[in-house]
Order: structure tokens, then sequence, then C-alpha cells
């Protein structure tokens, strides 16, 4: 019998986890090519899958104006809407967004079951993509910006993150981010540094939510309550920090890149903190720091010793697979609509 299409997400996890698997027995890289071109294929072929689905089909097809758009997503829409089928915009920002971070991985000498299981399963990472596409293809562009920005390779740096500014316009978060990664990134840092970054920050952040109550300025772009959903992400992945942060500071890890990619990802979440109260279309400006998650995590594996590696792998499994069906559940009880679960296979719109 045909499966339901609420069953097709979790089928495709079990699919994806045993060619991961198989990856771990036979050490072939193929085998993590094989994940990223079954999840573009995949998302790319989707329909009715994504909270924004249905608003980027009715521009697709020409019934919903997108000129407000920022510039490049413009031109793929126009570029779809010449090819004569919406799917080919999904298909192709689906490839961007994989492809752009599965060769940030390569260059950040990073891809692995770890990384490569995170990127897919992980929360605010593969499946929210199918809604947020502009953003995520952004997100991907960012990302292998800071790679080159870690190389030292400015023109590439500069270049990627111009391309992810012209998808979406939150990636001038990249701003505040070399700030950080010049002053506090580069170095491993005692847990006492952490603590007092993170206490100045939550103290910033109800001193800025203060004086925009008292003087009424850009209230129209804020939402003064506090989205479960966004608390609980904020959780997972302050709780997924710490835990590597910890792990590795009890082994004594050395590896700079290790601890770069770590303090980048503290920057995600001290940044995803503070703006918490301000609604979940601000807060979202702070998965651009979730891949951070996925190197950092697969240089803390190659540090680790058999036992370490096995709690260390099995602990990512567990938070990634839990995230994965909370997202779908999240998906399926939305009073609004079932942005997931609806999810059905269709080779052309």
């Amino acid at each position: 019998s045909t499966p339901k299409p609420s069953s097709a997400a979790s089928d495709v996890y079990k699919r994806q986890l045993s060619v991961g698997l198989l990856f771990n027995f036979y050490r072939r890289k193929s085998f993590l090519f094989a994940l990223l071109f079954m999840s573009i294929i995949f998302s790319g072929f989707r329909y009715d899958a994504g909270n924004d689905f249905f608003s980027y089909l009715d521009m697709l097809i020409g019934v919903k104006n997108y000129d407000q758009l920022e510039f490049l997503a413009v031109k793929l829409i126009d570029l779809s809407y010449l090819v004569g089928t919406p799917t080919f915009f999904y298909l192709v920002t689906s490839l961007i967004y994989i492809s752009v971070l599965g060769y940030a991985l390569c260059r950040a000498h990073a891809l692995s079951f770890t990384s490569v299981f995170l990127l897919l399963f992980f929360t605010a990472s593969w499946l929210t993509s199918f809604g947020y596409i502009r953003q995520f293809v952004s997100i991907s562009f960012f990302f292998l910006s800071f790679v080159f920005l870690f190389e030292r390779k400015y023109f590439f740096y500069l270049l990627f993150a111009i391309i992810s500014f012209f998808f979406h316009k939150s990636a001038l978060v990249t701003i505040p981010a070399v700030l950080f990664y010049v002053v506090f990134a580069r170095q491993e840092r005692s847990v006492v540094y952490y603590a007092i970054v993170l206490i100045v920050s939550l103290i910033a952040k109800d001193l800025l939510v203060y004086l925009i109550r008292y003087f009424g300025i850009f209230t129209q772009y804020i939402e003064f309550s506090i989205n479960s959903y966004g608390v609980g992400i904020f959780k997972v992945l302050l709780f997924v920090l710490v835990v590597n942060v910890g792990v590795a500071k009890f082994l004594k890890v050395k590896n700079d890149n290790f601890w770069i990619y770590s303090n980048m990802l503290f920057f995600g979440v001290l940044l995803y903190g503070a703006l918490l109260s301000f609604g979940e279309y601000v807060v979202r400006v702070a998965y651009f720091f979730v891949p951070f998650f996925y190197v950092s995590s697969a240089y803390l594996i190659d540090e680790l010793g058999a036992r370490w590696k096995l709690l260390m792998l099995a602990f990512y499994i567990v938070i990634g697979s839990f995230t994965y069906y909370y997202t779908l559940y999240l998906a399926g009880a939305n009073p609004t609509r079932d942005f997931l679960t609806n999810y059905k296979f269709v080779l052309f719109l």
C-alpha cells in the first residue's frame, strides 16, 4: 500500500540513518554524499511541506508580488517562472542549501557522519529549511563565508557574505559576528569568561527591552511575547553548547578549530537569548549560527578516545533524533496548518 504522506519524513530519517551507519562501518565518503543527495531530492521535489510553501508557490505562479524580496531571491523566482515549473525553485534552493553547506564542511575538514547527521536532523536545520527558504539559502553562504574568514581568505569571505545578504537581509548579522570572532572567538576561554559574557548579554537584553518599551521605538517590528517553540530551540542550543564545551574542558581538548567553532556557536546562543523577548521572527537571525555546531561536534569527536567517542556519538544521535521528530510533532499539532507532515513527493508542479 502507498505510505501516508505523514510517514514520509519518518521513512527518510530511517533510510538516511541506515546509510550514515554504513559510512561508520566502511568509512567511504560516498555514503555521506549519498545522504546529501537523497536530502536534495527529498526536499527539492516536495509539495505542501514548509510553512511558507504556498506563499512562495503563489509568487512562482504569478499571483503574488515578490519585488520586495532580496535581489538574488527575486532573480531566482524570475528564472523559475521562465522555466515554467515552480519545482525548479524548490529544487535549486534545496541544491544550493545542501551543496554549499556540504562544500563548507569539506573545506573545514569536518565532513563526517556526525556533521552530516546534525545537518539533516538537528533543530533549526534541514527540516526548518523547507519553510524559511531564502534565509536557509543565505545561511549556507553565510557559513561558507566564515570558513573562508577562518582561513584568512578575506576576498572569498566578502564575496559569500554579499551573496548571503542578497538572499536574506538578516545576513547583516555577519558584522557583529566578525567583531565577536576578532575579539573573543579565536581561542579557548575560561568558564568564568563564558559566564561573565553570558550575564552581561542578558543584562544588555533587559536594558534594550526596557528602552524600546519606554520610548516606543521599533515596537511595530517586535512582539513582546515569548513563543514556546523558540524557547525550546534556545534551550536545546544552550544544552548542546554546554555539553560540548563541558566535555572539551573535562578532557582538556586543545584543538583550536574546535574552540573557534564552539565560540561562534556561543555567539549564536547569546544572540538567541538576547532576542527571545522580541518574538519568533526576530529571533530567527540566530539560526545563522547553528551550522557551527555541526563542525565543532565533528572536531570534538575526532579528539576523543574510543569510549568518549561512542558516548558523544550516541548523544548526537539522540539529540538529533529527538529534535527531528519533535519538529514533526509540532508541525502536525500546529493549529493553523500542518506544515511538514503533509509532505508529498511530486516531480513537477
